[in-house]
C-alpha cells in the first residue's frame, strides 16, 4: 500500500510537470513582430511588438502590413488612465479594460502600407496585436466565459448547502461550500476591474482572497480524503490551526509576490498528493478530485505567470486572456461535484443493496417461520394421531375390562405396549424440545465407548434370536470418549433399535468400531456433507467410528433427504411401532457431543449408520 501511495504521487506530480511543459510549449509558438518588419498576411490571432526603439517623442515601433485594408487592434498591457498612442501622427484614444489600454487602429490612406506608433513611456508594458475582429471578440468571449463561470460558481454552493442541509454528517460538504462561496465572492469582484480600482487597498485584498481559496481548497481535500492518521497532520487540520499557520505563512510572505505564489502552488501541489492518497485508499469518487487538482495544478503556469519568468519570458496573448478568464479552479470544482456525486451515488447504491439484502433476509426468515410452522403443525399432526390410536385402544380395553373383569388378562399385554408407547414418546418430545432450546445438561465423563456398545449388544441379543437376526460386533479393546453415558447409549440404542426393526427374518446386523487417526481424519471414510467435520478434525488428536448395518430394503432417495427430521416416517412397507423422533435424537445428541452422524443406503441391500467421535 505504501509504494502505491508513493508511485501515484509521483505519477501525479509527473502529469502536472507534462502540463506544465506543453504550456511553455504552446506560449513559444506566439508570434513576435520586430521593428520594422512586415506584418504576415495571415495574421489570424495575435502578435507579441518588440525591440521598441527609443526617440526623442518616446518610444516608436513601426511595422508594414501586406493588406492596407484590414483592421487592427492594439492592446497595452498594464496601462494607466486613459493616455492616448500617436499612430501615424495622430492621437488615438482607447477604452479601458481595468489596467489594460485597447486601441483600434486607424485605417491607412491611400498608398500607404506602414504603421508608425509612438508612446511615451514602456515601464513594464506589453503590447499585443490583433486583427480587430479577433482581439474583439477574443475579449467578448473572455466576458462571456466570466459570466459562465460566476453562473457555476453560483449554482455549485447552492447544491452543496442543500446536500448539507440533508446529510450534515458530511461535514466535508461544508468546507467546500465555504471554498466556493469565497471563489464566487472573488469571482464577482474581478468582474468590475474598473470599480476594483478604486476601492482603497484592492490589490491586498486580491492577495489575501487568493490564499484564501488555496487553503481552503486543501482544507476540503484534507477532509474529502478520510485522513485518520498520523494525528498531528488531522490535529493540524482542524479549523483553529488552519487559521493559525495560514495566516502566520501569508503574513512571512506578504512582501514578495514570487514567495506568495509559491505558497499557493504548494498548496495545490499538496491537494495532488493528498487525493492521490485517497485514491490507493479506494475513497470512492477521489480520482475526479485528483484528476481536478492535477488540471488545476497544471494551469499554474498561466496564471502565476511573473512566477515563471525564467522559463516564460514573454506571455503570449492566449495566455492574458485565459488569465483574465480565470478559469483556473474550474477543473477543481467540477471535480469536487464529481466525488460528491459519486460518493453519494456510492452511498445511495449501499443503501438499496442493504435494503435487497434485509429483504432477501426477511424473505427467507419468512420462508423459515413458514416452513416452522408447518413443520409444527404437521408434528402436532402426527403426535395427536399417535397418541390419539393408543389412547382409543386403551379406552376400548378398560371399557371391556369394565364389562368384563376376566378379560383383565388378556387386555393387560396390550394395555402395557401402548402405555409404553405413549411414555416413550412423551419423553422423546421432552428431549427433543430441550435438544432444540439447547437447555440439556450432559453429565460429561471419560466413558469407554467399547464396553459401552457391549452392554447394548448383550441387551439386544433376546430380541435378536427371537427374530433370528444374525448379529455380530466388531468392537476396539478400549476406546475411550467425553461423553455422558446415558446420552451416548441413547445414541446408539436408537440407531441398533432402528436397524433391528428394518431388518428382516433371518438377517443380518453388524455393529463395528474402528480408530482413526488425526491425519486421515473422517476423510477417509465414505461418508460426506458434514460441516462439523472440518471443524473438528483439527483439534481433535484421533477419531472413533462406529458403524450399525443392516440387510433391509434400505432408503430410498426421496426419504433420504429428509431421514434426520423430526418426526419422520418412512415410505416402506415394513413401518414399525416407532414414534419418528429417534434419527432427530440421535443427531442432536452426536453434535452436541461433537460428532458426526452420516449415513449410507442402498436400495434392496440395507442401510449403514456411521457416527464418529472424538477420542480423549
Amino acid at each position: 500500500m505504501k509504494k502505491s501511495k508513493v508511485s501515484l504521487g509521483l505519477v501525479s506530480s509527473l502529469l502536472v510537470f507534462c502540463i506544465w511543459a506543453l504550456l511553455i510549449v504552446i506560449n513559444q509558438y506566439q508570434l513576435v513582430v520586430e521593428n520594422g518588419e512586415i506584418l504576415p498576411q495571415n495574421l489570424s490571432r495575435s502578435a507579441r511588438l518588440d525591440d521598441w526603439e527609443e526617440t526623442e517623442n518616446g518610444y516608436q515601433f513601426v511595422f508594414r502590413v501586406q493588406d492596407p485594408e484590414t483592421g487592427y487592434s492594439l492592446m497595452r498591457l498594464f496601462d494607466e488612465g486613459e493616455k492616448p498612442i500617436v499612430c501615424n501622427g495622430d492621437n488615438v484614444y482607447g477604452t479601458i479594460k481595468g489596467f489594460n489600454g485597447l486601441y483600434l487602429l486607424p485605417a491607412l490612406e491611400a498608398g500607404q502600407d506602414t504603421y508608425c506608433i509612438t508612446v511615451d513611456s514602456l515601464r513594464t508594458m506589453r503590447f499585443y496585436l490583433a486583427q480587430s475582429t479577433y482581439m474583439s471578440r477574443s475579449l467578448y468571449l473572455q466576458d462571456l466565459c466570466n459570466c459562465a463561470l460566476i453562473a457555476i460558481m453560483v449554482i455549485m454552493p447552492i447544491y452543496t448547502i442543500s446536500l448539507y442541509f440533508f446529510k450534515s454528517s458530511e461535514k466535508y460538504l461544508w468546507y467546500f461550500y465555504i471554498y466556493q462561496v469565497v471563489l464566487l465572492f472573488w469571482g464577482v469582484l474581478r468582474l468590475f476591474p474598473e470599480v476594483n480600482n478604486t476601492i482603497p487597498f484592492w490589490s491586498d485584498f486580491n492577495v489575501v482572497f487568493v490564499w484564501v481559496v488555496s487553503v481552503m481548497s486543501l482544507k476540503y481535500c484534507m477532509d474529502a480524503a478520510e485522513l485518520q492518521s498520523p494525528k498531528w497532520l488531522v490535529k493540524l487540520f482542524s479549523w483553529k490551526y488552519v487559521v493559525v499557520w495560514s495566516a502566520l505563512i501569508f503574513m512571512i510572505a506578504y512582501g514578495n509576490q514570487t514567495i506568495r505564489n509559491m505558497m499557493n502552488i504548494s498548496c495545490y501541489f499538496l491537494c495532488v498528493l493528498v487525493m492521490a492518497n485517497a485514491v490507493t485508499r479506494k475513497i470512492k469518487g477521489a480520482q475526479w478530485l485528483l484528476i481536478g487538482s492535477i488540471l488545476r495544478t497544471g494551469l499554474c503556469p498561466i496564471i502565476y505567470w511573473s512566477s515563471f519568468r525564467a522559463i516564460l519570458p514573454q506571455e503570449s496573448f492566449l495566455y492574458l486572456i485565459l488569465k483574465w478568464t480565470y478559469f483556473i479552479d474550474l477543473p477543481f470544482l467540477l471535480g469536487g461535484m464529481l466525488f460528491i456525486n459519486q460518493k453519494f451515488a456510492h452511498q445511495f447504491s449501499e443503501s438499496e443493496r442493504l435494503a435487497a439484502h434485509l429483504d432477501d433476509l426477511v424473505a427467507v426468515r419468512t420462508r423459515e417461520l413458514e416452513m416452522a410452522q408447518a413443520e409444527r403443525q404437521s408434528m402436532i399432526l402426527n403426535i395427536t394421531h399417535d397418541l390419539r390410536t393408543p389412547l382409543f385402544v386403551i379406552k376400548n380395553c378398560l371399557g371391556v375390562v369394565e364389562q368384563d373383569p376376566q378379560a383383565l388378562p388378556e387386555m393387560l399385554p396390550v394395555l402395557q405396549q401402548r402405555s409404553e408407547f405413549v411414555s416413550s414418546l412423551t419423553e422423546d418430545l421432552f428431549l427433543l424440545v430441550k435438544l432444540q432450546e439447547g437447555k440439556l445438561m450432559l453429565n460429561q465423563q471419560r466413558e469407554n465407548l467399547s464396553e459401552l456398545l457391549a452392554d447394548l449388544g448383550n441387551m439386544m441379543s433376546l430380541q435378536m434370536g427371537e427374530k433370528q437376526i444374525d448379529f455380530t460386533q466388531s468392537l476396539c479393546p478400549e476406546a475411550y470418549v467425553w461423553g455422558d453415558r446415558v446420552r451416548l447409549q441413547q445414541i446408539f440404542q436408537n440407531l441398533i433399535t432402528n436397524a433391528f426393526h428394518y431388518t428382516p427374518q433371518g438377517g443380518q446386523l453388524s455393529v463395528r468400531m474402528e480408530l482413526l487417526s488425526a491425519e486421515a481424519g473422517v476423510r477417509s471414510g465414505r461418508f460426506t456433507g458434514s460441516a462439523e467435520r472440518a471443524e473438528s478434525e483439527e483439534e481433535i488428536s484421533g477419531w472413533v467410528r462406529v458403524t450399525v448395518r443392516d440387510s433391509g430394503k434400505g432408503i430410498s432417495s426421496a426419504d433420504a433427504e429428509h431421514i434426520f427430521d423430526r418426526y419422520f416416517h418412512t415410505k416402506a412397507d415394513n413401518k414399525h411401532d416407532s414414534t419418528g423422533l429417534g434419527l432427530s435424537i440421535a443427531r442432536e445428541l452426536t453434535l452436541l457431543h461433537h460428532g458426526i452422524i452420516d449415513f449410507a443406503s442402498w436400495e434392496g441391500e440395507g442401510t449403514e449408520f456411521c457416527v464418529t467421535l472424538p477420542l480423549c
